[in-house]
C-alpha cells in the first residue's frame, strides 16, 4: 500500500508519517529529499522579518512551482513500491491534490491512500511551533514576528489545500488543538485503510 500524507508546513506530517510507518511497517520518503538542490529555496524564511517579503499566497505558488519537477520521481517511487509489493509512506508539502488524484487514477485507489492535513487557525499553528522543542526544528530560533509570518503561510497553504481537496474529492483533515489525538486518528484511518 502507498500512503500519501501531505499538508501545510508546520502541521506535523513527518511525525504522523513516522507513527504510521511503525503501525504498517513501511518506509518513509520525504518529498524534501527529492528536491533539486540547484533550484534553491523558493520559500525560505529569514530570521529577519523584514527580509521575508513574499506574501503567504506567493509562498504557496512558490511551493506549487517547486513541486512540479519532482512529481516524476514520486511517481517512480510509487510504481516501484507497487511492483515490489512494499508498503511505503510518502510525505511532504509537494503532494498537491491534483497530483495525488492523477496518481490514484493511474495506479488505482486500491493501491493508494491519501490524506491532507492542515490548520487555518493561526493561534493553533503558533502554539504547535512553540511546543516543538526539537534541536533540529528549523524555526526554533526565530522571533515572534517571523513565527507569525510562518503561521500565516501555513494558514494560506491549508486553505488552498482544503479547496483543492474538495475539488478532487480527497480527504482533508483540519488539525484540532490535540495533536496527539489527531495523530492517532490519522494513523488509525490510514492503517485501517479507511481513507476515502
Amino acid at each position: 500500500m502507498i500512503y500519501l500524507i501531505s499538508g501545510s508546513p508546520r502541521i506535523g506530517k513527518s511525525t504522523i508519517a513516522r507513527k504510521l510507518a511503525e503501525a504498517v511497517k513501511a518506509r518513509v520518503v520525504g518529498t524534501d529529499q527529492l528536491e533539486d538542490p540547484n533550484q534553491g529555496d523558493l520559500v525560505i524564511f529569514y530570521s529577519d522579518a523584514e527580509k521575508n517579503t513574499m506574501t503567504p499566497n506567493e509562498r504557496v505558488e512558490a511551493i506549487i512551482k517547486e513541486a512540479k519537477p519532482i512529481i516524476p520521481s514520486i511517481e517512480n517511487i510509487i510504481k516501484q513500491a507497487i511492483d515490489d509489493h512494499q508498503n511505503i509512506i510518502i510525505e511532504g508539502v509537494h503532494l498537491f491534490p491534483a497530483y495525488v488524484s492523477d496518481f490514484i487514477k493511474k495506479f488505482g485507489k486500491d493501491n493508494i491512500k491519501a490524506i491532507f492535513i492542515g490548520s487555518t487557525n493561526i493561534d493553533l499553528i503558533l502554539q504547535g511551533m512553540a511546543q516543538n522543542t526539537s534541536p533540529n526544528d528549523w524555526p526554533r530560533d526565530f522571533n515572534q514576528d517571523v513565527l507569525r509570518q510562518i503561521a500565516l503561510f501555513a494558514e494560506a497553504f491549508s486553505d488552498y489545500l482544503r479547496g483543492e481537496c474538495e475539488k478532487h474529492n480527497l480527504l482533508y483533515k483540519e488539525r484540532s488543538g490535540d495533536f496527539e489525538r489527531d495523530g492517532v486518528e490519522v494513523v488509525g484511518e490510514c492503517a485501517e485503510n479507511l481513507i476515502f
